[in-house]
Parts: C-alpha cells; structure tokens; sequence
C-alpha cells in the first residue's frame, strides 16, 4: 500500500501514520518504530496514531485514490502500535521530558527568565 498525496480536511489526516509505514517497508527504516511513538505517540507532540481512528469513513469518502482507509489505517495501526504502545508513548515521553529539563539552556536554544518566560537565544554556539 502507497498512500501519497492527502487532501482530506486536517482532522481526518493520519498521512503521516502512512508516511511511516510505506518507510518502513519500501526502505526497510528501522528507526521507523520510534520515530512513530515520539511522533504519533505523544511523546513529542499531540496524539496523531492510527489507533485513535473511529472508522467513521469521512476520510474514505473523500480520497482522491479511492483507498478503504478505515481498513488501511487499522492495518498501521496492528502493524505499528502493537501490545502496550500507550504504555512505551507514555514511559518515552517522560524520557523526552527529563532529558530536555537536565540539558544545558543554550542546548536547546532557550533559557529560563527570573519571571519564568522562555528568551530565545542563539541557536548555534562557536
């Protein structure tokens, strides 16, 4: 399955669930599986993985390609999720937070105000 261009309405996108998937098979990515629980995970960002599909159909109604993408999406989702997802999403998460708190300020391009707002600084240090 090659799902390419989407153009169903931002809320009914799980491209990037695809996008993931069609790397780790058409270019056999091994990263693949992190990169889903950082990205879709909520780890790293909002939840975005094909588990939270209801299978309404919205998005099938409106594919360009044709494609079941209720079926597909629950496909990336068995394949991609697998046993205790939420758990590892949530246990890396917190990884990700501890690890980004304990890095020195000019690291991650921001350090803390006395009135705690966050001042950008210089991204790169020479």
């Amino acid at each position: 399955m090659l799902v390419t261009a989407c153009h169903v309405p931002q809320e009914l996108i799980f491209r990037f669930c695809f996008e993931l998937y069609n790397q780790k098979y058409i270019f056999k990515d091994n990263q693949v599986g992190l990169d889903y629980i950082m990205h879709l995970g909520g780890s790293a960002t909002k939840e975005g993985y094909a588990g939270l599909c209801n299978g309404c159909g919205k998005c099938a109604k409106v594919c360009t390609q044709k494609l079941d993408v209720p079926s597909l999406i629950k496909d990336v989702s068995n394949d991609m999720e697998g046993r205790g997802f939420k758990y590892k999403a949530k246990i890396i998460g917190v990884l990700v937070k501890f690890f980004m708190q304990s890095l020195p300020s000019w690291i991650i391009g921001y350090q803390k105000h006395s009135e705690s707002k966050l001042i950008w600084k210089k991204k790169l240090v020479r």
